[in-house]
């Protein structure tokens, strides 16, 4: 009640503290982590159609505190965009059906003139399942009635039935279409060019935030991951634009499909139980000895993400000079040091005005034990799954977990916390602001087994998580993954965490 009653006190002034954009920076004004700190939410254009804008801006300001909306305006992930993922259990507010007829895209007004130069045109991007609704058209100017800010989410996922598809995505080792787009293809720079101007230009959004979590050619062929199916041990992008950046650099591409193609050989050999003389890790090592063009290929997915953060970032600037943009790292960067390897950020921060990282705790439980399972049928296959667990734990400098607990009971909130000042060690010196995101609500069954048991979210957890962040010294966070499928009476902790931390 104190939470609530506060911001039905202050509403009425919230516009006049409006806070700019241009003083979003780590260098600013602001004197300490709990003096006016950021206070995000991912909220999907479904979930303002089907409750309504007041509705759902009353809940989150007065649960949450929410001060910046988070709107995935250009998604096709199920999991930015929609309602509840079907098959799961449904939250405590919006409309209790699942959309079965989902598609994605941009949720927005799109205008043709900014699409000239793009085989990807607004009829082909536009999505199509809530008619004519434009979010930022709807929601912007409650929002900023009330003193909130709208960050605008561009998300790279894509799919293979998309038009031009062919023209846009990466094609694997093998020659297939593998329905993710490939960062340096002009036709997909020019259609990112284009609905970043219009979004820019068409609406008075405070931010940009661009996510991929696409986690590199490596780890994709180690089968890092914690999704609920191990896929085929796979690499990409082998098109002609990839393979031209690679050759600039003096990488043999001839060199690396041999390297690869034995890496497949190797990880296929442990997971049919025909584990090498040498032992798993070490015949990987030798591999990538003999191969360094593995690890090389790699490297150029790394900086192929890099050069895309950049023209995005340049770009956006040069349209509007004090817009902040940001970008969003992976779960994966907490179990996977492969990928924790890729985030550098005291290189990202040059490029970068501020950074989600996810920390997820609840469903984190059942996405490490995920990747622990599939790790020991990859390079970790010397180890037994608790061996494993705490190896990862260790290089990832968290306290020893437990395989046989750790999906009931995720990941500890002390981990928020050491990620969370972890983070702000290697932002320090960058004018970069690093936001935390943590889980409420992300379903959990399907990343693992089947019908499997699993922590359940309360308002005491989440509170605990955004106390840790806090102590952690960051100046925001994100509650993710969306809040079509957050329980209000779990938001609901968020507003104690900063009513016992006197947050206003």
């Amino acid at each position: 009640m104190k939470r609530r009653s506060f911001i039905k006190n202050t509403t009425a002034t919230a516009a006049a503290a409006y806070i700019s954009p241009f003083l979003w920076n780590a260098n600013s004004q602001i004197k300490d982590n709990l003096h006016n700190p950021m206070i995000g939410i991912q909220v999907g254009a479904v979930s303002f159609y089907d409750e309504g804008v007041k509705t759902v801006l009353d809940n989150v300001q007065n649960l949450a505190g929410v001060n910046t909306l988070f709107i995935p305006v250009y998604a096709y992930n199920r999991g930015l965009a929609g309602r509840q993922i079907p098959g799961e259990p449904f939250p405590d507010h919006g409309k209790q059906v699942s959309d079965e007829d989902f598609v994605g895209g941009y949720y927005a007004t799109m205008h043709d003139k900014y699409y000239k130069n793009s085989i990807y045109k607004p009829e082909h991007a536009r999505a199509p399942e809530l008619g004519k609704f434009d979010v930022l058209a709807e929601v912007i100017p409650e929002a900023h009635k009330r003193g909130m800010r709208v960050i605008a989410f561009f998300a790279d996922n894509f799919g293979k039935e998309r038009p031009h598809s062919d023209e846009l995505c990466e094609y694997d080792i093998y020659g297939k279409n593998t329905g993710q787009v490939n960062l340096i293809n002009p036709n997909y720079r020019n259609f990112v060019k284009a609905v970043t101007e219009d979004c820019i230009r068409s609406y008075p959004i405070d931010g940009l935030l661009w996510r991929t979590e696409r986690t590199g050619p490596l780890s994709n062929t180690l089968g890092f991951n914690h999704y609920g199916k191990m896929g085929e041990p796979n690499t990409t992008s082998f098109d002609v634009h990839t393979i031209q950046f690679a050759q600039k650099k003096g990488i043999n591409i001839e060199r690396v499909k041999e390297g690869y193609f034995k890496l497949i050989e190797l990880i296929m050999d442990i997971r049919n139980d025909k584990k090498p003389v040498d032992g798993c890790y070490v015949a990987f090592q030798r591999l990538t000895m003999e191969y360094p063009e593995i690890l090389a290929w790699h490297q150029t997915a790394v900086d192929i993400l890099r050069d895309t953060y950049k023209m995005i970032y340049t770009f956006s600037k040069d349209i509007q000079k004090d817009l902040p943009v940001g970008w969003a790292l992976s779960f994966k960067g907490m179990y996977n040091p492969y990928y924790r390897a890729r985030q550098d950020l005291q290189e990202l921060g040059k490029y970068s005005d501020f950074m989600k990282i996810v920390m997820y705790t609840n469903v984190g439980g059942v996405r490490f034990h995920t990747f622990t399972r599939y790790a020991t049928q990859s390079i970790y296959g010397d180890m037994m799954p608790q061996e494993a667990l705490a190896f990862i734990s260790a290089i990832m400098g968290y306290q020893p977990l437990n395989f046989k607990t750790i999906r009931q009971t995720g990941l500890p909130t002390e981990i928020v916390y050491k990620e969370t000042l972890r983070a702000m060690k290697g932002a320090k010196g960058t004018p970069m602001n690093v936001w935390p995101a943590i889980d409420i609500d992300v379903p959990a069954r399907r990343f693992g087994m089947k019908n499997p048991s699993y922590a359940k979210r309360t308002a005491k957890s989440v509170k605990e998580d955004v106390k840790a962040v806090f102590r952690g010294g960051a100046k925001g966070i994100i509650l993710a993954r969306k809040y079509s499928e957050m329980n209000l009476s779990n938001l609901q902790g968020v507003g104690m965490a900063l009513d016992e931390l006197n947050i206003k």
